[in-house]
């Protein structure tokens, strides 16, 4: 088809509506175009090449819809505003898309939508948008906004840029979503199982909203978890965010307290993979905070409960259950992956009366039911109101952590405070999350925290603050003091506690010039535990010189006093294992 030429408003409107001007037509800008064009109906096959040249300021969008499309190399001069809210949502390029690639596409100005608002397009379903830059600032009165887009189902993401503020005003319902790429993310079931990404994407703008907030994108979803009715592609991750950078704060907007907020991504669901990621933005808010993702989960999980089922592993006999091969993958391989991934950034948890939703960590506020931080690094300080916080991550249920350091300090008024995990804790059998038997772990391995950990509670540790029903904190170093108002205080662990036969263990940990503070139960190793019999310790080693403060009268068997504490400490060996996990 012959390239067609545009050189006025008037023959950009034309599109669509008569031959010479064909919808499915191949166009190029002579120009730029300026002026008010309005906005063209919904058109299919359409190739328009901007050649680098402008159009507008516009009030109203570009097109109304794409499907098929192809758009490059063209700037948007933007001043749109939207009154009422459409099913597809606002952007200045288009409502919504489908099945197009938008290459090269900038957008400037500003754009306020009703709800669901993106700089370039309100809705992406199946797209591919790449080099795009959007400099606009970015509102919407609810729902959900992002600088490139609000929502994308099944779409992919390259090289772009947002500089722009994003906002959502709304309250914390569950629609309200905000990124500095996209607000939303989903990537639903298709015949080629594909994996969908945002990669190598930068946002400077200030994202804020109300409940689901990232630098990057708010809300991410990798489809739901089906093994029955696809056993080979449950262990694939669909979403991936790769290689972004945010630099932008990250925090709610106007009287919003703020649920799920974080440096790359506020609330990951199923299936997602996040890796070389850096964070550079303050991020706070009321609820689950973290430096790189506020909180990363799986649903409810169905996994076939068949004999030879290889997700439902045998359970090894209660002295094996610990056994840690040094070659042993502690990624949870399929479900929700961080790795590789640093935050410069500080983190805040602002207080909140919801103390179950209020977790903050370095890189991850929270990460459950299935799920791995490995190789990232936390260089920004975590300060925080609440319990469950620590340098990497305030709370894992089933989930690890692996090969990753903290270097800022981690302050909160709060208990269950670590520098590398705030509580770890493992799912108890139950018809919720019948999850398989093989990864449901949890714990900290081959760790390394070098800043000071502060608490204003219970449970403070050098790595876990606190250790629940079988956690595991292996072959990790505390370099730092550690300190709280409370009790259970803990070179290396504050406290373990049990509501199952799994024994809580802490093997081949060192803690290295580390000052010790607490009311009382305050130990180079392991502060205490519960009234249950719930720890197991071996092969740990505490440096001479490590100074002891607080009352070490009571239970003084396994509180010490200002003595080393030696590799062959009984109190330390396996046959004191102070009321014995497996009698």
């Amino acid at each position: 088809m012959e390239q067609i030429w545009l050189s006025s408003a008037d023959e950009l409107m034309r599109i669509g509506k008569s031959k010479e001007y064909p919808q499915d037509g191949r166009y190029a800008l002579r120009r730029d175009i300026a002026g008010d064009c309005g906005t063209l109906p919904a058109v299919c096959g359409i190739e328009l090449d901007g050649q680098g040249h402008a159009i507008g300021p516009l009030s109203s969008p570009l097109f109304l819809s794409l499907e098929d499309a192809t758009i490059r190399n063209l700037t948007l001069e933007l001043n749109v505003a939207q009154s009422a809210p459409s099913s597809d949502g606002l952007g200045g390029l288009c409502c919504s898309a489908c099945r197009s690639l938008i290459d090269g596409v900038e957008t400037r100005g500003r754009i306020n939508g009703a709800a669901d608002a993106g700089g370039l397009a309100g809705s992406l379903m199946d797209c591919d948008v790449v080099s795009c830059k959007n400099t606009a600032n970015v509102g919407a009165e609810k729902c959900g906004a992002g600088g490139i887009c609000s929502y994308a189902n099944n779409t992919n993401f390259l090289k772009c840029i947002n500089t722009g503020n994003v906002s959502a005003v709304a309250v914390e319902d569950e629609t309200s979503r905000v990124g500095g790429i996209t607000g939303t993310m989903l990537a639903t079931w298709d015949k080629l199982a594909a994996v969908y990404s945002i990669t190598e994407c930068l946002n400077e703008g200030e994202i804020s909203g109300g409940k689901s907030v990232g630098g990057i994108a708010g809300y991410i979803r990798g489809s739901d978890p089906c093994y029955e009715k696809n056993p080979a592609q449950s262990e694939k991750a669909r979403l991936e965010i790769a290689g972004c950078v945010n630099r932008g704060d990250v925090h709610p907007s106007q009287d919003c307290t703020g649920l799920m907020f974080g440096g790359i991504v506020g609330e990951g669901v199923c299936f997602l993979k996040i890796s070389n990621c850096r964070n550079a933005g303050g991020v706070w808010a009321h609820g689950s905070v973290g430096g790189i993702i506020g909180d990363a989960r799986n649903p409810t999980w169905k996994f076939a409960e068949k004999s030879g089922d290889s997700y439902i592993a045998p359970i090894p006999a209660p002295r094996e259950r610990f056994t840690v091969s040094p070659e042993k993958d502690y990624t949870a391989s399929g479900c929700n992956l961080v790795e590789n991934c640093e935050n410069l950034g500080s983190v805040t948890q602002t207080f909140s009366a919801n103390a179950a939703n209020a977790m903050a960590g370095g890189i991850a506020g929270s990460v459950m039911y299935i799920g791995s931080i490995a190789k990232c690094t936390n260089r920004g300080t975590v300060c925080a109101h609440g319990d469950s916080v620590g340098g990497i991550a305030g709370k894992l249920l089933t989930a690890v952590i692996s090969g990753s350091s903290n270097a800022a300090n981690v302050t909160s008024e709060g208990g269950a405070v670590g520098g590398i995990v705030g509580c770890a804790d493992r799912v108890l059998d139950s018809g919720a999350y019948p999850l398989p038997k093989g990864r449901n772990r949890a714990g900290a391995f081959e760790c390394i925290n070098t800043a000071e950990v502060k608490g204003g509670a219970d449970a403070v540790g050098g790595i876990a603050g606190a250790l629940r029903n079988g956690s595991v904190v292996l072959r990790c170093e505390n370099a730092q003091s550690v300190s709280s108002v409370g009790s259970f205080v803990g070179g290396i662990v504050g406290m373990t506690s049990c509501e199952s036969v799994s024994c809580n263990k802490i093997e081949s940990c060192a803690a290295q010039k580390a000052n010790l503070a607490g009311a009382y139960h305050v130990h180079r190793i392991l502060g205490g535990w519960d009234s249950s019999a719930s720890a197991l310790l071996e092969d740990n080693t505490a440096s001479s010189d490590i100074t002891i403060i607080g009352d070490n009268t009571t239970d003084s068997g396994y509180i010490y006093a200002n003595e080393p504490v030696a590799r062959d400490d009984p109190n330390l060996a396996e046959d004191a294992m102070h009321g014995g996990c497996y009698n």
